[in-house]
């Protein structure tokens, strides 16, 4: 093409007057520096409306910002299937799922769309917090609080350093041990004591899951709930708690002994005190 060009440009110049054929090579440089410009304004234009744009994810933020969800979902959804980066098909692809998370009615819907974000992009560094929403919908939208626990715990485990990790894990702990799953509560409310922050909630829970089988290892759980949670009350029902489990295991006067003991000690709870005047009259 380009030959066929340059020769059909020759013999236009030759068959032109000797005066004019100076004019006819200083326009065609001047048509030629035009087609070059056009044809770069073009490729920038197509460069920056394409998926390889620094602002590809930014264009269906516009939509958000007047309230267009379904306009930006569509944007989103064309940017996670379509030939760009991978980093941003993996991005548009969550924030496709989050939308859906949080604005679509149908609670199975939106389930569906983090499912599989998590099914296709397993390696994503947004994996846990997926997780997460979806325990967030089992719960709320889906009243399944088995799956919601399972959910929880997938979070944790996708990412076992987030600062919502404890929290996670202690919410599918409380789930499993409503739904029976002891073997499963354990282990999931004992990982949750390794997060300072969530131990003492944590240890509390192991405690009322061991109370009606194990009095001696719910009294251990108990002893580290007040260890853990130093004062306020979370410590006053790891003693009120202590007393319950010492009372199954050695009777009600030693838990009034150690019950007086905590009283003389702190400030009288009035939970502890009622406890105390209970155990007093039963004797």
């Amino acid at each position: 093409m380009h030959s066929f060009l340059r020769q059909l440009r020759r013999r236009v110049q030759w068959a032109l007057p000797p005066a004019l054929r100076g004019y006819e090579a200083e326009a065609g440089y001047v048509g030629l520096a035009a087609l070059a410009f056009g044809l770069v304004t073009v490729l920038s234009v197509g460069f920056w409306q394409s998926p390889w744009s620094p602002v590809a994810l930014d264009r269906p933020a516009t939509h958000l910002a007047t309230g267009d969800v379904h306009a930006a979902l569509s944007e989103y959804d064309a940017l996670a299937s379509g030939w760009g980066p991978a980093s941003v098909r993996e991005e548009a692809a969550w924030r496709a799922a989050q939308l859906r998370g949080i604005h679509e009615s149908d609670a199975t819907l939106a389930a569906t769309g983090l499912l599989r974000f998590i099914d296709v992009w397993p390696e994503s560094e947004h994996v846990a917090a997926a997780w997460a929403r979806l325990a967030g919908i089992y719960t709320v939208g889906l009243s399944r609080p088995l799956q919601a626990a399972k959910a929880y715990e997938y979070a944790a485990w996708a990412d076992p350093a987030h600062a919502e990790a404890g929290r996670w894990l202690l919410e599918a702990g409380r789930g499993f041990a409503a739904a029976g799953r002891t073997a499963s509560a354990e282990r999931a409310l004992g990982l949750a004591t390794q997060h300072p922050e969530r131990a003492p909630s944590a240890w509390l829970a192991l405690a009322r899951l061991r109370l009606a089988t194990n009095p001696n290892a719910a009294y251990e759980a108990y002893d580290m709930a007040l260890r853990t949670a130093g004062s306020g009350p979370a410590a006053n029902l790891a003693r009120l708690g202590r007393a319950t489990a010492l009372e199954r295991l050695e009777g009600g006067d030693a838990a009034l002994a150690q019950l007086d003991g905590v009283l003389a000690e702190t400030a009288g709870d009035a939970a502890l005190v009622r406890r105390a005047e209970r155990l007093r009259h039963n004797r």
